[in-house]
């Protein structure tokens, strides 16, 4: 399908849980959601007066949170009705993420706080001690705990009664992302001083990550929380161990004709075993976990901006600038080529059934 009705750039899409409803906000100042088996709009949310930058569903896919670039955020039922509106911060909101425990939203911000937030639209928390942009915000698996990172060169952790408990001091620069492990005990950050540092609860550095040769931007956790895998600006991709070891592991990215490179994009496989890269290159790759490239996918014409594996991780999908979106087998084969996007692919996701695949485009639409 393709899900045409807004008037201006899309900028995320998110399906409900079951599957069958994706959620689009877009630059045209509008929510809608759309039903997954025909393609039809069922309802457009009307109210905000800015950019809608980003937009969730609450875990019983009952309400959706939406938030402006300025930092409003409205919350709406599925009969398209307004529930709560208000401002969540005075400067952009750079981050959104709902509690695992279905109660609560945290938002972070260049206002240099996060907060938490109730449903009905109630400032619940908000968690000063930075000094610069909060980037990012993480809440641990358990529901307790709330990790944020900052230009301030740190990353601190938080109850939810807004009381500090920690704060993770080492880096030399931009704190980019800050993940917990899945069992909530450990925490890894990235930074743009190239290093990454793993942390116990007790806010103790137990390791300094070094071998990237430019910013580090993501860091992610796999499954069984014992491997880190770090994005870096330099064009690499490293796996880690929690001791601190390289585990060998290197994706050199395709350079450009001004030797330019980035990994923009890592993701591991539903097993663990298998990472996928894309970055600033026409090849989107597949690596085992010893580092060794496996399967290269040639086909594009233009950078690959995405990878996502299928939830059983028997199909890849990517999406370039070249306008298309390609499926893969695991051997590198190219099984189709989605084209009708009239701009460059911004990103993916597969429906939790891994039979609908979405994408979002500059060219004002998504498309199932």
């Amino acid at each position: 399908h393709t899900l045409r009705g807004h008037t201006d750039a899309v900028w995320s899409t998110n399906f409900s849980l079951d599957g069958k409803m994706l959620v689009t906000s877009s630059r045209d100042k509008t929510v809608k959601v759309w039903r997954v088996e025909d393609g039809q709009e069922l309802i457009t949310f009307r109210g905000h007066k800015d950019w809608v930058a980003c937009v969730g569903w609450s875990p019983d896919s009952k309400t959706i949170a939406s938030m402006e670039w300025n930092g409003k955020m409205k919350i709406w039922d599925l009969t398209g009705k307004e529930l709560h509106s208000f401002d969540t911060h005075q400067e952009p909101v750079l981050a959104i993420s709902f509690n695992p425990d279905g109660k609560s939203i945290a938002t972070a911000s260049r206002d240099g706080t996060a907060k938490l937030w109730s449903f009905d639209g109630r400032e619940l928390q908000t968690f000063r001690g930075h000094s610069n942009w909060v980037m990012y915000v993480n809440i641990s698996l358990d529901g307790k705990t709330i990790a944020t990172s900052s230009r301030d060169k740190t990353a601190k952790v938080w109850n939810l009664d807004g009381k500090e408990l920690l704060t993770l001091s080492g880096h030399d620069d931009t704190v980019t992302s800050v993940v917990f492990s899945r069992d909530s005990q450990t925490l890894a950050t990235g930074s743009i001083d190239k290093t990454v540092r793993i942390w116990n609860r007790k806010g103790e550095q137990q390791q300094i990550l070094r071998g990237h040769t430019d910013g580090v931007w993501g860091v992610n956790f796999d499954r069984n929380g014992q491997t880190l895998a770090s994005s870096s600006e330099d064009g690499t991709v490293r796996l880690w161990n929690l001791e601190g070891s390289d585990l060998g592991y290197k994706a050199v990215t395709w350079r450009d004709t001004e030797g330019e490179e980035a990994i923009w994009d890592v993701n591991f496989s539903p097993d663990g075993q298998t990472l996928g890269t894309t970055g600033r290159y026409m090849t989107a790759k597949l690596w085992n976990r010893q580092g060794q490239e496996q399967v290269a996918l040639q086909g594009h014409q233009d950078t690959v901006r995405s990878l996502q594996f299928s939830p059983d991780g028997s199909l890849i999908a990517t999406a370039s600038r070249d306008k298309t979106v390609k499926l893969w087998n695991l051997a590198g084969k190219e099984l189709v080529t989605f084209a009708g996007h009239e701009a460059g692919v911004r990103s993916i996701s597969f429906s939790s059934d891994g039979q609908t695949i979405a994408s979002a485009s500059w060219d004002t639409t998504a498309k199932l």
